[in-house]
């Protein structure tokens, strides 16, 4: 039985099965290298596609650091403004992902911004917008 715990288990199974005849249904697996975003070091958040609806000072927008302070480290001001933020940023790259084809995170620090806001407006009781 498969046990997926991670991504390179499951890589590591279909590797491992490739060619192997006596399995049923297997044969030639082709692995899709993940998507990386670009390198936005040097980016400003003015220079990218969708980005009116962005606060130039947004942190979640390039590079975010999705290592964020415990929850119950948090004031209800300044967990209700990074939950402004964050809304705004997820948005953007929904944008940025689902209309444009080009985004500019990975996937892992989308889900960690989304998760944040979920876990901010689930604890503070913020209403989601």
């Amino acid at each position: 039985m498969l046990n997926t715990r991670s991504l390179d288990d499951l890589r590591s199974y279909l590797e491992g099965s490739a060619g192997d005849a006596s399995r049923p249904g297997s044969g030639e697996v082709v692995l899709c290298p993940p998507v990386e975003p670009p390198d936005m070091a040097d980016a400003e958040v003015t220079d990218l596609d969708g980005a009116e609806e962005v606060s130039e000072d947004n942190p979640y927008v390039l590079d975010p650091d999705t290592e964020f302070a415990p929850v119950e480290e948090l004031g209800e001001d300044e967990a209700a403004e990074q939950a402004v933020h964050l809304r705004e940023a997820v948005r953007f790259h929904d944008h940025r992902y689902y209309v444009l084809n080009d985004p500019v995170i990975s996937d892992r620090a989308y889900d960690r911004l989304f998760d944040r806001l979920e876990t901010l407006e689930s604890a503070f009781d913020l209403a989601t917008e």
